[in-house]
């Protein structure tokens, strides 16, 4: 098992306008694209703040977490 930590400073993650997105009343609804983004694949987990749909580091490191537990 392995971590890669990268910095991409001034980063963006989009999240969703109604005036233009299908919103679903469950934030973590499969078919939003950042929940279809980090999937799994094989030994590999997906983990940033993009696969929260927000700019904020905590969320970043919720999404690290869980891609730790789903490696487990």
């Amino acid at each position: 098992m392995g971590i890669t930590v990268n910095r991409w400073a001034h980063g963006y993650a989009y999240w969703y306008n109604p005036l233009f997105d299908t919103v679903f009343e469950d934030d973590d609804d499969e078919r939003y694209p950042h929940m279809l983004a980090r999937k799994r694949f094989g030994r590999i987990a997906i983990a940033n703040s993009d696969a929260a749909a927000t700019a904020m580091f905590e969320a970043a490191v919720e999404q690290g977490h869980r891609a730790v537990l789903e490696l487990s």
